[in-house]
Order: C-alpha cells, then sequence, then structure tokens
C-alpha cells in the first residue's frame, strides 16, 4: 500500500524511521520504508544501520554519490507500493497523526500532497543552507 522513501547524506535518519514505522504499524496497512545513503561514507551510517533492526524497513548505503534526482529516482525504483510517500532525513512529522492524515486522501482523486513536517531545530541542522532555506 505504501512505500516511505528517505534520501539520506552525512545525517541520522533513525528517529524520523522509528517515528514514521510507529505510525505506520498503528494504522495497519502494509508498507516498508527506505532509506538509501548517496554515499556520504561517514561514521553516521553505522547509526543508520540500526534501520535495518526496525520492521519493514531497510537502510542501504551506497558508496558513490549519485546527486539528489538519481537516489530519489532509486528510491522510487525500489518501492513495492503503489503510494510513495518522499521524506527529506532531516524532517519529523508535526504530529502523531501525520501518517493517519496522509493515508486517508488514498481513495481521493488528488495524487500528490506535501506538508505536514517540520524541521528539527538541533546545531547541527542549523548550520546548513537547506534546514535555512526550509525554515523561511
Amino acid at each position: 500500500m505504501l512505500s516511505v522513501l528517505i534520501p539520506t547524506y552525512n545525517y541520522n535518519a533513525f528517529l524520523l524511521v522509528k517515528n514514521i514505522q510507529k505510525q505506520l504499524v498503528l494504522e495497519k496497512i502494509p508498507f516498508e520504508i527506505i532509506c538509501f545513503d548517496d554515499g556520504s561514507n561517514s561514521s553516521i551510517t553505522i547509526n543508520n544501520e540500526e534501520i535495518n533492526t526496525l520492521s519493514n524497513a531497510t537502510f542501504i548505503a551506497f558508496k558513490k554519490n549519485v546527486g539528489r534526482s538519481a537516489i530519489r529516482n532509486l528510491l522510487a525504483e525500489k518501492a513495492t507500493f503503489n503510494w510513495l510517500l518522499f521524506l527529506d532525513a532531516d524532517v519529523l512529522p508535526v504530529s502523531n497523526n501525520f501518517i493517519k492524515n496522509y493515508i486517508k486522501y488514498f481513495n481521493s482523486d488528488k495524487i500528490v500532497f506535501c506538508g505536514g513536517i517540520k524541521y528539527q531545530d538541533s546545531t547541527e541542522n542549523q548550520k546548513y543552507l537547506r534546514y535555512k532555506y526550509g525554515k523561511k
């Protein structure tokens, strides 16, 4: 039913994946979470390996960086379900009903949804242009 796709680069995505996985389990729908590291080759990859301990969740670290668009295309190709939810690794859902609110549109005629996430306010994030841009 739902493939949650998370590209990451030099970022610990475990908290996000754990949060989303918990919400998906509560909704009792078929799902998978796939997280690809785009060749960051950092020690953070070890933290992200924990994603593989969660049910229906997979983390794969690529050795070579293929770029932002290419990694998203690879995630979409790997997905097994019809509904795709792309999340950036540095966001968290704004509520514990994020997935519940998202899946209620599965039977509608809308095919693209956006919103309902926020950036994690951490010292680490504040040094990145992407964080500043996203917050703005």
